[in-house]
């Protein structure tokens, strides 16, 4: 894929400025997201990741999704100081079209946030878009269940949903801001990334970070997080995702440092609410608490008290048997950049591309 004929679809810059970081298209404006798609309020986690370096009249936008109580999944190109501007204050909107006098309930502030730092700028193709958005606060939202096993060969060509709060129309910035659906199917994928392209619905700037859902192991989960696609957004073309089980060892360590499971991998459970973002499964005749891991790489990643084991044909984390010996801590994350309180990773992913739309920002 030639490269000047594709980019991320980062944010475009908004011409009119943010009201203490909170501000919308201005009034009478129309705004939609997603190619073809339609309105969504049946998506509630899936949300707007916003920023504004201080003192400039321009900010950029994200979509992204709330994965747990404190963590919201993004691209990194949504974080990176490099799309958004160092210094970049950001917030989070949970509302379903971001537009004036929106109340203040739907305006999340924001904590920090860390990205993939092997993501390079200038080259998409080669993965590791994945950032995420730490919360100040717990949301009381639902947070969203995101594919953690690797996806067989026999998901190409099943449906898929593509969500976010992009262009509907790339030539007008103004039609960013409502967060819309459509339906896709998965045309292909490699270790990293996913491509989805059903000849009618596409992405387009401003849905970056946001989610691409099929049903895996007979429920709805992020399987992909948008990244980049071609210039003009044609529905003729695939749009690419990040592919979220290649990264579940970068997007863990937040969710379990940040909201803690009640039960950890391995200890009996009732519900995968117990378990989240395990899952709570059958396992010997009793329901456990389910980590895949993997035995040949130490650390395996298993938490304090637990060791990888093979049962019912599957590496996952369990309490050793009585009287064995074992155990692993919980493997770190992966380097990222970042700080306490407000990170200083720009947000750049709904509005604008990463290339072309990035010159507004001059």
């Amino acid at each position: 894929m030639n490269r000047r004929n594709f980019a991320p679809l980062f944010g475009f810059a908004i011409a009119t400025s943010f009201v203490a970081c909170t501000g919308a298209p201005p009034t009478g404006s129309q705004v939609h997201s997603i190619i073809n798609g339609t309105t969504d309020n049946g998506d509630p986690a899936v949300i707007v990741v916003a920023a504004q370096v201080p003192g400039s009249q321009m900010g950029s936008l994200c979509t992204g999704e709330i994965i747990s109580p404190h963590v919201v999944l993004t691209a990194a190109h949504c974080v990176s100081p490099d799309t958004v501007g160092a210094g970049a204050k950001f917030i989070v909107f949970t509302g379903a079209v971001l537009a004036q006098g929106a109340p203040n309930s739907m305006f999340l502030p924001v904590m920090e946030t860390h990205y993939d730092t092997m993501f390079d700028l200038n080259n998409p193709t080669a993965g590791h878009d994945v950032g995420v958005v730490i919360l100040t606060s717990p949301t009381t939202i639902t947070p969203i269940k995101y594919n953690r096993t690797p996806l067989p060969q026999t998901m190409v060509g099943q449906a898929a949903r593509l969500v976010g709060y992009g262009l509907t129309n790339p030539a007008d910035n103004s039609t960013a801001g409502t967060r819309r659906e459509a339906p896709t199917k998965l045309a292909s994928f490699d270790s990293i990334l996913l491509n989805f392209q059903d000849m009618q619905h596409n992405i387009c700037e401003g849905d970056s970070g946001g989610p691409a859902f099929m049903m895996v192991d007979g429920e709805e989960k992020i399987v992909g997080i948008t990244s980049y696609g071609y210039q003009n957004c044609p529905v003729s073309m695939p749009g690419t995702d990040t592919r979220v089980d290649a990264y579940a060892k970068f997007i863990d360590p937040y969710v379990l440092q940040f909201d803690p499971p009640a039960k950890a991998g391995g200890d009996e459970c009732t519900s995968d609410a117990e378990c989240f973002p395990r899952s709570c499964q059958d396992s010997g005749g009793k329901k456990i608490c389910v980590q895949t891991c993997d035995p040949a790489t130490p650390p395996s990643g298993c938490p304090m008290g637990t060791m990888c084991m093979n049962v019912d044909n599957q590496n996952i984390c369990a309490k050793p048997p009585t009287g064995s010996k074992g155990g692993c801590t919980l493997a770190a994350a992966e380097p990222v950049e970042g700080s306490a309180g407000f990170a200083l990773f720009a947000l750049a992913a709904i509005f604008g591309g990463l290339v072309l739309r990035r010159r507004a920002r001059a």
